[in-house]
């Protein structure tokens, strides 16, 4: 007999309790969504002044549908050092989903999930996370964000400026797709939205929720660079532009989850941080030398305003949030390999354990399900003991914190030492890697 086809996000056999699918069969659509008249960042860097120009993005929706089904996903491996020369190379995986299928209305519009991914990355990068919560009774909607993706990464200054635009821009066409899409009218209630930011995407969903940029920041010599200032700008505390930006999303937002998120060394100050103001979740390895693990740190102490946890994967790297490695790595260079690999945790688990916590804790926070005890309660176990639904000697490796909201008269935490002398660091390993991956053809880095 045939050994049973692994899909990402499959539990494993010691999965905690809440990281299976639910009882809902799941159905999948893509969509396109468009932006006319933005700053076309590529185009501006060419003509070394502001262009603008439609923006189109492509999503994928993970939804509750009436039938079962099987599909294949899309993506793409950037070449590595050794095949620079190379176009991205297409690759399909497997998943748990019906094409097309008709919504399953039975149970009401489900709370929304807009997921962004890191960069560079794809919509089809957590298909974990939106066929798992789709099974749940939530709708998921996951970006490709242009000039970000696997197959068309792009200077880093497009994804800083646009990916908070990227996530307004989905709410707002969520909602009207919620009244007039001929397949997913009500299916979704747009007025009810959690946001998952993996990596890059951590660093948008921060900045679409508050956390912009300001005076201090953009004076770093990293937006040097020309037009960086100049396009960034928009994105500032107190300038219009963004300030609506973030009204619109607030207004919608109820909830986050961070995974492996960037930026907390290079872009925040104290008070920038402050400023979000929806219950955040985050999840990282103690190893991240991506994002940074003291930054990361500096993101869920920073955050004052509001109640988060922060679970740590020990000893653990940057792949804390994306699918397993696809069967297509196997043959694939070792720099592909750790685009979705860790080289201490199977990250198979990684995914069990972030289905179980972001289930728990989207379910408390969009749907008034008494599920707190699978965070909190995990804090008050005695050390050694399981967590609330784990099975014993399971929680090896894992760590959870929380730190509750503070009010506005207390004081901002003083910036991290640590994080401060990281920062020049962080910043020119970025631009180091963009300019290899320009003069050579290569994809190589990511955040």
């Amino acid at each position: 007999m045939d050994a049973p086809v692994f899909v990402p996000g499959d539990a494993l056999p010691a999965a905690p309790a809440l990281a299976a699918r639910g009882p809902r069969s799941v159905g999948v659509a893509t969509l396109a969504l468009s932006h006319p008249q933005q700053i076309d960042v590529l185009g501006s860097l060419a003509a070394s002044e502001p262009v603008r120009g439609t923006r189109t993005l492509a999503a994928e929706v993970w939804y509750p549908s009436v039938h079962d089904g099987r599909t294949t996903y899309l993506d793409h491996l950037p070449p590595s050092a050794q095949d620079a020369e190379s176009a991205p190379r297409p690759f399909r995986f497997s998943g748990r989903a019906a094409r097309d299928a008709e919504p399953d209305r039975s149970q009401g519009p489900a709370p929304l999930v807009v997921v962004s991914h890191g960069y560079p990355g794809s919509r089809v990068l957590l298909s974990w996370l939106g066929e798992n919560l789709a099974s749940k009774g939530y709708a998921v909607m996951a970006l490709d964000h242009t000039d970000s993706t696997h197959a068309d990464r792009g200077d880093v200054l497009s994804s800083l400026r646009n990916r908070p635009l990227d996530i307004a821009l989905a709410l707002r066409v969520a909602a009207d797709l919620e009244r007039h899409h001929p397949l997913l009218h009500h299916v979704w209630d747009a007025e009810r939205v959690a946001l998952v930011g993996f990596s890059m995407g951590g660093y948008g969903t921060l900045l679409a929720l508050g956390a912009g940029y300001d005076a201090a920041a953009l004076a770093h010599p990293a937006f040097d660079a020309p037009l960086w200032r100049e396009l960034l700008d928009d994105l500032a505390i107190g300038q219009p532009f963004y300030e609506d930006l973030v009204e619109a999303v607030t207004a919608r937002v109820r909830c986050a989850v961070l995974l492996s998120p960037w930026g907390g060394s290079q872009v925040w100050t104290d008070a920038a941080l402050a400023r979000p103001q929806v219950p955040l979740f985050i999840a990282a390895g103690s190893e991240d030398d991506i994002a940074l693990y003291p930054a990361i740190r500096r993101i869920f102490e920073g955050t004052a305003a509001t109640d988060r946890w922060l679970l740590t994967f020990e000893h653990a790297r940057h792949n804390v949030g994306c699918n397993p490695p696809p069967e297509a790595l196997l043959t694939a260079s070792h720099e592909s390999w750790w685009r979705y690999a860790d080289p201490v945790w199977d990250t198979r688990r990684i995914v069990s354990v972030l289905q179980h916590h972001v289930t728990a804790f989207l379910g408390s926070r969009l749907r008034d399900q008494p599920l707190d005890d699978y965070l909190d309660g995990a804090l008050a176990a005695p050390a050694g003991e399981p967590w609330p639904g784990y099975p014993p000697r399971s929680t090896v490796g894992l760590r959870l914190e929380r730190r509750r909201g503070r009010v506005a008269s207390d004081h901002p935490p003083a910036e991290d030492d640590v994080v401060r002398d990281l920062t020049a660091a962080t910043w020119a390993g970025l631009s180091q890697a963009w300019r290899a991956h320009r003069a050579r053809g290569a994809r190589a880095g990511g955040v």
